[in-house]
């Protein structure tokens, strides 16, 4: 079997190809939430986030387990459509797999854009054709890029959401002595007690703008939040990926990024492509 590698965002994104049973995803939940309920009785996570991440815990599981030939994708069509609902500019990304554990775009971020409110769905292609078009207008000048778009639609728009979203999910995790030794159970109770102390002394714009958080940049270009609170609510979100983190290693053994390796055969089955950066580092050697 050839080893290939992806990272953690990418096993989130193979959750909206494969045909994955309602039992699975359901227990997958329950382990999660059972989980923080050992340490807080608190919702610190949304449904959303308890799916993404029941998702990400599924696929690990399907990768491991069946083959090319038995593993079951969604009706591409189906696929396509619910893609194309995706208020975002990008939705429809080329999946790669990676040969290499230290390729670089294993741990690379990258940008994607939110479709304004204003945009009814049945223009959002046009709105995304748009985007793209006047891409270098956006980048140069954004108040003249929305004048544009708004003359162009007949519609007066609020700014996108720029997003920039990290591949790996890696953050310097491992700050003290202490936790390089610890299980990841223990590492779950701190970075739960760390959390929890956070939410505990910043409750009132969490609990306002926590569920948002996707929207903040808005807010904040719409004088919509505070300075003050919008470095609380980012920091909540760090916080809260902290204790995903830990929590998806407990359930999945994935560690590191190096530990998200699975059978190249099946990604093949998936319809992903080679990583070119690989491939290039392939042919050299």
């Amino acid at each position: 079997m050839t080893t290939a590698y992806v990272t953690k965002a990418t096993l989130s994104k193979i959750g909206g190809l494969l045909d994955i049973p309602y039992e699975k995803s359901n227990s997958a939940q329950l382990a999660i939430v059972k989980i923080i309920e050992e340490h807080t009785k608190e919702k610190i996570l949304s449904r959303l986030e308890l799916q993404s991440m029941a998702s990400i815990i599924v696929v690990s599981d399907i990768l491991n387990s069946e083959t090319p030939h038995n593993i079951k994708i969604k009706n591409q069509n189906k696929i396509d459509r619910e893609q194309k609902k995706v208020r975002m500019i990008y939705y429809k990304n080329k999946m790669t797999y990676h040969h290499y554990d230290n390729c670089p775009k294993l741990s690379s971020d990258y940008e994607n854009f939110s479709i304004p409110d204003e945009i009814p769905e049945n223009k959002i292609d046009e709105y995304r054709r748009f985007f793209i078009s006047n891409k270098e207008l956006f980048y140069k000048n954004e108040a003249a890029f929305y004048a544009s778009a708004g003359s162009f639609f007949n519609i007066p728009l609020t700014r996108s959401v720029k997003t920039r979203y990290s591949n790996s999910g890696k953050r310097n995790l491992l700050s003290s002595n202490e936790l390089l030794s610890s299980s990841n159970q223990d590492k779950v109770s701190f970075y739960v007690a760390k959390a929890l102390d956070f939410y505990q002394n910043n409750k009132k714009p969490i609990i306002k703008y926590g569920q948002a958080s996707h929207l903040l940049d808005n807010f904040l270009a719409n004088r919509k939040i505070t300075e003050q609170d919008y470095e609380v609510v980012r920091e909540w979100g760090i916080l809260k990926s902290d204790v995903k983190s830990e929590i998806i290693k407990v359930l999945t053994g994935i560690n590191e990024i190096n530990d998200q390796r699975f059978s190249e055969e099946i990604f093949i089955a998936l319809g992903f492509e080679e990583c070119s950066t690989c491939k290039s580092l392939k042919q050299k050697n």
